[in-house]
């Protein structure tokens, strides 16, 4: 499986491979224009442990 995500909260130079990074989800419902049906969308961000 692909999951096409962006990596958030980070300076795009500070990124590298084998950063530790933590997943969670914004609602995006209201941007989507489909109130009825709920839109999580998944992103990374650096890991805080």
């Amino acid at each position: 499986m692909r999951l096409i995500t962006n990596v958030v909260d980070v300076e795009p130079e500070d990124l590298r491979i084998g950063l530790a990074v933590e997943a969670f989800f914004e609602d995006w419902t209201g941007l989507s224009g489909a109130e009825d049906t709920r839109v999580w969308v998944p992103l990374f961000r650096p890991s805080t442990r």
